[in-house]
């Protein structure tokens, strides 16, 4: 028996279940990441417990552990969650989206009782990016990938809201007179502020991401991409304004696909966070962008984040497992 086999008990595995992969971390009982795997995404709900639970198994054969010997399991999904049962809705990226599904007795069913809990995957984001960045007071995770949303993580609790729908702030209007969202407004953030928005203004020549050719393009001078880089820049800045401004938290922490452009990234948008406060000597006082810094580059703090929820949760409740589905 391996060292990590002896101390099992203590283990935990989190998921970040996306709509091209599900990525799984293993954590031993000192929140050391021990195993990785990343298999495709598979749509449906068959398709996501199956491939939840493939990661699973994948995991605890590296780390030559029984799957019952975990102290749990934790995932971060796409769309609104009931924590308290596991139940998913409006995962659209997930193939679920007509009923909701009751995903954490699902998958501890599959898994053989193992406790799992089911968290929105920016919220176990926030949770993980504080652990790793080793931050302490209120933060706000700002993911800037195929939309644009956040995690809330406040007084060292997530904060969720009355219908699980804190931290949308993609959908608040950016520009009132601009293209109509999918969500039936017109103008919205993530048009504006989103990895999407951004390859549409600059739909990639080299196939690199668009992210990473816009702003190589920019810092080369090239006018065209300044402008676009700009403009985005400004879009995000505002997002960060309007959660320093309506939860005044601490620290935002600049997460999703666009965030691998890195400082670049952190540069542009600090900048535009003081443009948009020079006029303004009390959005001055509060001092925006020295608030804002980025993900590591590499740290997969989704699953980080949900192995550490599920480990607060059930190691302090003596190890319940959800109900299993009759």
């Amino acid at each position: 028996m391996t060292a990590l086999a002896a101390g099992a008990r203590g283990c935990t595995v989190g998921l970040d279940i996306g709509g091209t992969k599900v990525l799984g971390v293993l954590l031993d009982d000192a929140a050391t990441v021990r195993a990785s795997v990343r298999v495709p995404s598979r749509p449906g709900t068959e398709g996501v417990v199956g491939a939840a639970a493939e990661v699973v198994a994948q995991l605890c054969r590296t780390a030559g552990i029984p799957p019952g010997e975990l102290t749990g399991v934790g995932a971060g999904v796409p769309g609104l969650v009931a924590p308290l049962t596991g139940e998913v809705s409006h995962a659209v990226n997930l193939g679920i989206s007509d009923e909701p599904v009751a995903l954490a007795p699902l998958l501890a069913d599959r898994l053989g009782g193992v406790p799992v809990t089911v968290e929105n995957d920016l919220n176990v984001a926030a949770v993980g990016a504080a652990r790793v960045l080793g931050l302490r007071g209120d933060l706000a995770f700002l993911s800037l990938g195929t939309g644009v949303a956040a995690g809330l993580l406040l007084g060292g609790e997530l904060r969720r809201g009355h219908r699980g729908g804190a931290g949308e702030i993609g959908h608040i209007p950016y520009d009132p007179a601009g293209p109509r969202c999918p969500c039936g407004q017109r103008g919205c953030l993530e048009l504006y502020a989103s990895g999407a928005a951004l390859g549409a203004a600059w739909p990639s020549r080299t196939g690199r991401p668009a992210a990473v050719e816009v702003f190589g393009a920019a810092a080369a001078g090239d006018a065209a991409a300044v402008r676009v880089r700009d403009a985005f820049a400004g879009a995000v800045a505002a997002a960060v304004r309007l959660l320093v401004l309506t939860c005044d938290v601490e620290h935002v922490v600049l997460g999703g696909g666009v965030a691998e452009v890195g400082a670049p990234l952190m540069a542009a948008v600090a900048h535009q966070c003081r443009r948009q406060a020079s006029g303004s000597p009390f959005l001055d006082s509060l001092q925006i962008a020295d608030r804002v810094q980025l993900v590591p580059d590499g740290v997969p703090v989704a699953p980080i984040g949900a192995a550490l929820a599920v480990r607060d949760r059930f190691a302090a409740a003596g190890r319940r497992p959800v109900p299993t589905p009759s």
